[in-house]
């Protein structure tokens, strides 16, 4: 195998490239690359498409980023908050009670050891496993809440397996601590982060470039069929091309299904099950210093349309210019809850200005990016379906990588991992 024909210039798609020994050629519908993990730009304000950190322990996966941007990064404690009624509470609130009111506090932690006191029952959903790790009053108040405003369905809809460490499920003592303010850590899963000095998270996704004598990357090229059979790809503006005995694609699984000229009915039925959320990143710029210092920050508020808020230039000084802020909201939609009608940066600037994130009259410039793939949703349908699409993928020489080639709920290190894996065994067999 000399040469590797990658569809997607994201974490995924360039780490294939990048591991792979011989020639690759990649292409990418953007006019960048590294994905979702990349950055934008409004004057001397730098946004991510969406909020990235990096908090990997795997050295091999800190030295590569660190390469990619000459070892100009900060370590970072990571200072996150949520919003609660008008009350600022350390994450994961579950660990930190006593910044709650005291009868929510009081309600939460006594159903918290109600919860590890009853009998425990089979897991079936997301739901089950909120409500047996954190007390239902918890889960009622805040979890479910959540739940319902970023993943954009109910969390009975969805498993439990994805959520590991991402979701707290503390042991009795750190609660118990938490809520007497004993507490001498924040619970977090990561206390400590990496980021890219200058050109935001996306700076790190050009790690590849130290392979960039092997890797052929073309952007601006969107990819309007794939002939399985004939082994070609048909772009939008660019001659079609033969991409020969083995394709590797970071693309989103409906997306890549829908682009197959002769898909079959049954993997077009489970492409069209598989759900994720969309983002609507509301970018805003602000002529004045940062009101609060966290680096993110989440809101359960039901009436306030965003979960969580990104500081960019907490993340880094670079991010904007002296004395002015950088700040992202995001806006999950999806086919159980559409974008709402109304003006949504209007709406969103309106609701942190409640909440005391900013004030109105110091925005220079607000705008809205919409981000189709934002994250998986697995819901009891993902794994079925999943399958069908790989099994048929694989009968055809092809090979998902990625989050949305493997439909999983990757962080950047690991859809890097996932590259430098997917070659790894490729060369084995």
């Amino acid at each position: 195998m000399e040469h590797l024909t990658i569809l997607g210039a994201g974490f995924s798609g360039l780490s294939s490239a990048y591991h792979f020994s011989g020639k690759s050629t990649l292409y990418e519908k953007r006019d960048s690359f590294g994905g979702t993990a990349s950055s934008m730009q409004w004057k001397d304000f730098v946004f991510d498409y969406g909020p990235h950190v990096s908090f990997t322990k795997d050295t091999y996966v800190k030295d590569l980023l660190a390469k990619a941007v000459d070892g100009e990064f900060f370590i970072k404690k990571a200072l996150t908050g949520n919003y609660y009624q008008g009350h600022w509470v350390r994450h994961p609130a579950i660990c930190n009670l006593c910044d709650l009111p005291p009868e929510v506090n009081r309600d939460a932690l006594v159903s918290f050891i109600e919860a590890r006191e009853a009998n425990e029952l089979p897991l079936k959903t997301y739901r089950d496993w909120c409500e047996q790790g954190q007390g239902k009053y918890f889960a009622d108040h805040f979890t479910h809440l959540y739940t319902r405003k970023f993943w954009t369905v109910e969390p009975e809809k969805m498993t439990y397996q994805w959520a590991g460490e991402r979701v707290a499920r503390p042991g009795l003592k750190r609660v118990i601590d938490g809520s007497l303010g004993l507490q001498s850590d924040s619970g977090h899963y990561f206390t400590e982060f990496r980021y890219p000095k200058k050109g935001g998270y996306g700076a790190y996704s050009g790690f590849w470039k130290e392979a960039e004598e092997r890797i052929n990357l073309n952007l601006n090229h969107t990819i309007t069929e794939i002939d399985l059979k004939k082994r070609i790809l048909s772009f939008a503006q660019q001659p079609s091309v033969n991409f020969g005995d083995t394709l590797i694609s970071s693309l989103p699984l409906p997306e890549f299904v829908r682009l197959v000229s002769d898909a079959p009915d049954a993997v077009k039925a489970a492409a069209n099950q598989l759900q994720c959320t969309s983002i609507a990143l509301v970018n805003i710029a602000l002529q004045e210093p940062a009101l609060l210092p966290y680096h993110w920050l989440y809101i359960y508020d039901e009436d306030i349309i965003v979960p969580r808020v990104t500081f960019y230039s907490n993340l880094s000084e670079f991010n904007a210019p002296p004395n002015c802020t950088a700040i992202q909201a995001e806006v999950p939609y999806g086919n159980s809850r559409p974008l709402p009608s109304e003006n949504v940066v209007e709406r969103v600037i309106s609701d942190l200005e409640k909440c005391g994130i900013l004030k109105k009259s110091a925005i220079l410039h607000a705008w809205q990016v919409n981000v189709k793939y934002g994250y998986v949703i697995f819901d009891f349908q993902r794994e079925a379906a999943v399958k069908v699409i790989h099994d048929w993928m694989k009968k055809h020489e092809v090979k998902p990588v990625g989050r949305f080639g493997l439909w999983q709920y990757l962080w950047s290190d690991q859809a890097i991992k996932s590259g430098k894996q997917l070659i790894s065994s490729m060369i084995k067999v």
